[in-house]
């Protein structure tokens, strides 16, 4: 009779064993990979939600889709090349807004401008025909490392011709100024079609020194009605054609083309900092806060496994960018509230969203600069038309009222504030100037007031006979 107790012992419970041991990590490899498929699908019908809302709106989504049709009279090369004869020296802040000529001032003008005949002639002929397109490679990968030399072109060519405006109208030659001034606009204008965001506060900046250029031009000389009919119709045009969502559009092309082509080493190169996982600092308990893990942006970027995070972050970027090119454009207080949400919608972004907070600019900062510009083109018809008055009645108007018309009425009203232009007469001429966001009168001149509305764009036209006169009435 044999012993039971000598049978061999079964190995079916090791191996029930071992099936456990390897039913953890397996169902575990499920769960993640499940949340990870449901992570990625979940991103990518965010992001095809967001191009499919593009696309029904007929704008476009890559930056090839910007690639403009050749022009007919295409003039890029004699432009380019005119624009690039131009030097200028220590021409910035004498065609500031507001700039006193001092006799300093004058002498470094005509130091400057000596010897710059070749240009301006260059210049006069190739603005002939005003028709730039500047050859940008539409098909690459990374739109944000395209060079743009030609934007500094333009400013050095504007700050030449606005130098010849200032010294032509204190010179008392009243065709060379209206010429050079007529130029100065078109210079500015030259990068109106510009697809990227910095090309169109080139032309806020170009447009400022030409507005510099017209206080002068108004206190020198008297323009008569051809003149101030047509540089008061060109004024207009170009206020009417200043809008910036265009250019907000195309930068949202750039920022998706290069979002969905970056590389770590792009990343790194843009200055991208670290992603916040698991964050949630407002309500997480001190115990749980080491659950943020910091991971650097190029590794987001890098690894497939991030690609749900990636997805959501380039979705984000087209909506906020969507917004933003909505809202850029609008004028008054609604307006002004509207970009300060939106920026404060960009500053409270969680930081998972480390790609949208590189590349999404601050929204008031660049639409403010497009409406402080076109602020000033509007201050610029008034004043045309209170220098017009006092050349027609020998004395300045008592009241803004008296020198306006239907045409007007949006003019009379400052873009920030939607409240009256201020009009106010000087010793030495008068000044005209909007009401800010904050519809305070605040001191019109930033040397005087650094602290102030920014936002409050002034022109001040200086009569050289009324300070002459002013001196005399002091030595008496």
């Amino acid at each position: 009779m044999s012993d039971i107790s000598s049978t061999p012992r079964s190995h079916k419970p090791f191996h029930r064993r071992l099936l456990r041991w390897l039913a953890i990590p397996a169902v575990l490899f499920l769960l993640i990979a499940g949340a990870w498929t449901w992570a990625y699908w979940s991103a990518w019908r965010e992001l095809s939600a967001e191009r499919a809302k593009i696309l029904a709106r007929g704008e476009p989504l890559w930056f090839r889709d910007l690639r403009p049709e050749p022009l007919e009279e295409d003039n890029t090369k004699a432009i380019l090349r005119a624009t690039s004869l131009a030097q200028s020296s220590n021409f910035k802040e004498t065609v500031a807004p507001g700039t006193v000529l001092t006799v300093e001032l004058v002498e470094q003008l005509r130091a400057g401008v000596e010897g710059q005949e070749e240009a301006l002639a260059e210049l006069d002929n190739a603005l002939e025909r005003p028709h730039v397109q500047f050859q940008y490679d539409y098909d690459t990968r990374s739109p944000f490392e395209l060079s743009m030399p030609h934007l500094q072109t333009y400013r050095e060519a504007a700050r030449l011709s606005s130098a010849v405006t200032v010294l032509s109208a204190l010179d008392g030659d009243e065709q060379e100024a209206l010429h050079s001034l007529h130029r100065d606009l078109t210079i500015a204008e030259l990068a109106r079609d510009e697809p990227f965001l910095i090309g169109q506060l080139v032309r806020c900046a170009n447009q400022s020194m030409a507005m510099g250029s017209l206080e002068h031009v108004l206190a020198y000389l008297d323009l008569d009605e051809t003149a101030f009919e047509h540089l008061d119709r060109r004024l207009a045009t170009i206020d009417e054609s200043f809008r910036l969502r265009r250019s907000l559009l195309a930068e949202r092309c750039a920022m998706h083309t290069s979002l969905e082509h970056a590389t770590p080493e792009d990343v790194s190169a843009w200055g991208g900092g670290n992603v916040q996982l698991f964050i949630n600092n407002k309500n997480r308990p001190n115990s749980l806060r080491w659950l943020s893990i910091p991971v650097p942006a190029s590794i987001i970027v890098g690894y497939s496994v991030f690609e749900p995070l990636k997805m959501r972050d380039k979705a984000m970027s087209l909506r906020l960018m969507s917004n933003i090119s909505d809202a850029v454009d609008q004028e008054g207080p609604e307006g002004h509230e509207e970009a300060q949400r939106l920026d404060g919608s960009i500053r409270d972004l969680p930081p998972r969203y480390v790609l949208t907070r590189l590349f999404v600019p601050a929204v008031s900062v660049c639409g403010n600069a497009v409406l402080r510009t076109r602020q000033r083109l509007r201050l610029a018809r008034l004043a045309l038309r209170v220098d017009r008055y006092r050349a027609e009645h020998g004395r300045l108007p008592e009241r803004l009222e008296e020198v306006l018309d239907e045409s007007l009425a949006e003019a009379s009203l400052g873009i920030f504030s939607k409240k009256p232009i201020v009009y106010r007469i000087e010793e030495d001429g008068f000044t005209l100037f909007n009401l800010g966001p904050n519809g305070e009168a605040d001191e019109p001149d930033p040397s005087l007031n650094p602290h102030g509305d920014l936002n409050e764009v002034f022109f001040r036209v200086r009569y050289p006979e009324l300070q002459k006169e002013e001196g005399e009435e002091r030595d008496e």
